[in-house]
């Protein structure tokens, strides 16, 4: 099976193959179902979104030091290939790791939810401070989008928005390039957009990242 990394998954990875009822066998058709529907996402997200980016401007300190604003909701690391929290403390991740986002650290598909004005969805990397800014403003993003078949009808959730490092290349060849040569600590996340461009909510955290090599660790949820 293919990810929207479009990365190809092992062959144990979950299946949509009916199986008897159980609260196991239903989670992990669920899960079948939701991997395939993230291709059919991106595709969607591509015909709809509109590539506008509007700054709104970037929180600094007294002295003027960028800093992250607080996130508009918790999101969550996860490890596509072992489908596991990859949240261990001081745990160091790969520039080209194949990781996605969740709203949960208890439930990898639990979708990050956008405002009811929200007219896309993108993943991002940006400096401290310009979470909010768009795409004008990030250092590097990609394209997501909104799962069409959504867990609360009407609602507007992204569902395992990829996390990976090296996907955020959507703004130019040489953005995600920069983020691995030039390192630092730095915010990445989900952002959901309105139709002029306009950031609606920032889910994110902040990474650091080692220039050259663009491993990366990520620090815990308010600390």
């Amino acid at each position: 099976m293919t990810t929207d990394t479009g990365r190809t998954r092992s062959a144990d990875s979950p299946t949509t193959e009916k199986a008897p009822a159980s609260a196991e066998s239903s989670v992990l058709s669920r899960s079948g179902r939701s991997r395939t529907r993230v291709g059919i996402i991106i595709g969607a997200a591509v015909l709809v979104a509109t590539a506008v980016g509007v700054g709104i401007g970037v929180a600094v300190t007294s002295d003027g030091t960028p800093v992250a604003g607080p996130s508009d909701g918790p999101v969550h690391l996860w490890n596509v290939d072992t489908e596991q929290l990859a949240e261990a403390p001081g745990a160091e991740f790969a520039f080209d790791q194949v990781l996605h986002w969740a709203a949960s650290d208890t439930d990898e598909l639990a979708p990050i939810v956008c405002p009811a004005e929200s007219t896309g969805a993108w993943t991002f990397v940006s400096e401290p401070g310009s979470e909010h800014a768009g795409i004008t403003g990030w250092k590097a993003y990609s394209m997501s989008g909104f799962d069409p078949e959504p867990a609360e009808p009407g609602r507007l959730e992204v569902l395992l928005p990829v996390a990976s490092l090296d996907y955020q290349s959507d703004g130019s060849a040489g953005a995600y390039e920069d983020v691995r040569v030039s390192g630092g600590t730095l915010s990445t996340g989900v952002a959901c957009v309105a139709q002029d461009g306009a950031v609606t909510a920032a889910h994110f955290r902040t990474v650091h990242v080692t220039a050259g090599t663009g491993a990366f660790t990520i620090d815990p949820i308010g600390g």
